[in-house]
C-alpha cells in the first residue's frame, strides 16, 4: 500500500513550495526596505511646525517628487535622517548632544510647503539648508562669503552638510 504521506514526489513538491514562499517574501521585504529609503517621505505639517521652533539644528532637504536629482541624493539624505535619530536615542543614554540633530523634508508638490519655499527663497530642487528656531544657518564660508543653502546631488557636499552641523552652537 503507497502511503501519500511519506510518497517522496509529494514531499519534493511540499519543499518547493516552502522554498519558493520564503524566497518571496523576502524578495518583498527587501524590495520594500529598499522603496523606503531611496524615496522621500515629505514632513508632516504639524512635524516640521515643531522643527521650525525647535532651538536644535534641522536641515532642510527641499525636493520635488519629479526631479531626478532629488532621488539621487535621496538614499544620502535617508541615512543621515536615520542617524539623526539613532543620535538622539543615544543622546537620552549618554547626554552628548553635539551630533543631535533633525531632518525636515519639504515637497515643492505640496501647497503648504511651497510657502516655505518662497519664505526660503528656495528655487531648485534639491536645496538642503540648516534652520535653527526657523533662522537659516551658515551651511560654508565661500571666500568670506555665508553659503545658507547648497542646491545639488554631490553625495560629499550633502554629507558635509551634516558633518557641519556640529559647529552650530546646541543652546538648551
Amino acid at each position: 500500500m503507497n502511503n501519500s504521506k511519506y510518497d517522496p514526489e509529494r514531499i519534493h513538491q511540499r519543499k518547493l513550495i516552502i522554498n519558493s514562499s520564503i524566497a518571496i517574501l523576502v524578495l518583498i521585504l527587501v524590495l520594500w526596505g529598499w522603496i523606503h529609503v531611496t524615496h522621500l517621505h515629505r514632513t508632516s505639517t504639524s512635524q516640521q511646525q515643531a522643527l521650525m521652533a525647535s532651538n536644535e539644528p534641522v536641515v532642510v532637504m527641499f525636493y520635488s517628487k519629479t526631479c531626478p536629482d532629488c532621488h539621487k541624493v535621496a538614499f544620502t539624505a535617508n541615512k543621515s535622517s536615520k542617524q539623526g535619530e539613532l543620535d538622539a536615542m543615544l543622546k537620552n543614554v549618554t547626554g552628548d548632544s553635539s551630533k543631535q540633530h533633525k531632518v525636515m523634508f519639504v515637497e515643492y508638490q505640496n501647497k503648504d510647503d511651497q510657502k516655505l519655499f518662497d519664505k526660503y527663497n528656495v528655487t531648485q530642487t534639491p536645496t538642503f539648508m540648516i534652520l535653527k528656531n526657523g533662522q537659516p544657518q551658515v551651511i560654508k564660508n565661500e571666500n568670506g562669503v555665508p553659503s545658507y543653502q547648497y542646491a545639488g546631488n554631490n553625495k560629499t557636499q550633502v554629507k558635509a552638510i551634516y558633518r557641519n552641523l556640529q559647529a552650530i552652537p546646541f543652546v538648551k
